[in-house]
C-alpha cells in the first residue's frame, strides 16, 4: 500500500478506479493511465489460501483530483507489463451496505420522469455525460401516458457509471434519479415502474 497525505480531504465516489485483471506478479502500481495523473492511494486486494497470499485479479487506485478519473477513463485501454488491463469506475457502498452494481452496462433507468418530457430533454441532458445511442421513453399500452420512467443507453459503459455516481439530475425544474438497469432475467418479478430499473425487451 502506498499513502501521501492530503491537502483536502478524497471524495472517494469520484476518486477511486478500479483495475481489473490484474496479477501478483505484475502489481497495479505500475499503472500510468497513459497520462500525467497523481496517484496516492493503491490497495491491491488478495487472499490466502493454504497458506498462498493469492491475487483477487483486481485492486483500486485512489487519486486526489476528480479530473484524474476522467483522464484515465479516456485513454482506455491500459497496459501494465505487457498485459491489457480494464478500468472502471469504483461503485460506493450506499446507505443500507449494499454496492451498487459493478457489472458493466451501457443501458441506464432513469426515475422520476413527468408528464411533458420529452426524448430530446433526456437526449440533451445524458450527452452531457456521455454519447447517447438511445433514449426509451416508455408509455403505457393501455392510456398512452407517459410512465414514470424511461431508459438511457450510451455508447460507452463508463458513462452509465458516471451517471450512477451522480445519482441526481434536474430537468424541466424536476429531479431524476438513475441507477444501472438490469436485463429482466436478473431482477425477476419485480417491475420497472417500482424503481427496479427492469430492461424490456
Amino acid at each position: 500500500m502506498v499513502r501521501t497525505s492530503l491537502d483536502q480531504p478524497i471524495r472517494m465516489k469520484e476518486t477511486k478506479l478500479k483495475v481489473c485483471h490484474t496479477l501478483s506478479r505484475q502489481p497495479i502500481s505500475q499503472l500510468r493511465a497513459n497520462q500525467p495523473v497523481l496517484l496516492l492511494h493503491l490497495c491491491p486486494t488478495s487472499f490466502t489460501r493454504l497458506g498462498q497470499k493469492l491475487s483477487r485479479g483486481f485492486g483500486f487506485i485512489t487519486y486526489k483530483e476528480a479530473q484524474s478519473i476522467e483522464d484515465a477513463q479516456a485513454h482506455r485501454p491500459h497496459n501494465v507489463d505487457g498485459r491489457e488491463v480494464e478500468s472502471k469506475r469504483a461503485m460506493p457502498r450506499k446507505s443500507d451496505g449494499t454496492t451498487e452494481s459493478s457489472k458493466a452496462t451501457k443501458k441506464l433507468f432513469v426515475g422520476g420522469v413527468k408528464d411533458g418530457d420529452t426524448e430530446d430533454d433526456y437526449m440533451n441532458l445524458f450527452s452531457q455525460e456521455g454519447e447517447v445511442e438511445k433514449v426509451n421513453m416508455v408509455t403505457d399500452k393501455d392510456t398512452g401516458k407517459q410512465k414514470p420512467f424511461c431508459f438511457i443507453t450510451f455508447v460507452d459503459t463508463d458513462a452509465t457509471d458516471k451517471c450512477v455516481l451522480k445519482y441526481e439530475f434536474e430537468v424541466n425544474d424536476h429531479l431524476v434519479q438513475v441507477k444501472k438497469a438490469e436485463e429482466k432475467n436478473q431482477q425477476a418479478g419485480v417491475r420497472g415502474g417500482g424503481g427496479g430499473g427492469r430492461v424490456g425487451k
